[in-house]
């Protein structure tokens, strides 16, 4: 599954990600709970495959002269 990060945009649901929740019932077995923008919720198999555009990384200078 692609590491979902809050701000992330899912074109799907047309909305963001708000909160990103991962949990482990045992081993090998992971649930991953999303809270949209929209206030929807979502619960998605740790191995899912979703599609995502990540959110913008804020870029810092470089130092390069």
């Amino acid at each position: 599954m692609h590491d979902l990060q809050e701000g992330d945009y899912l074109p799907d649901y047309g909305s963001t990600v708000r909160a990103v929740d991962v949990r482990t019932e045992r081993l090998g077995i992971e649930w991953v709970d999303l809270q949209l923008s929209d206030q929807r919720q979502l619960t998605l198999d740790g191995h899912d495959d979703i599609a995502a555009i990540p959110a913008m990384v804020e870029s810092t200078p470089s130092g390069r002269r």
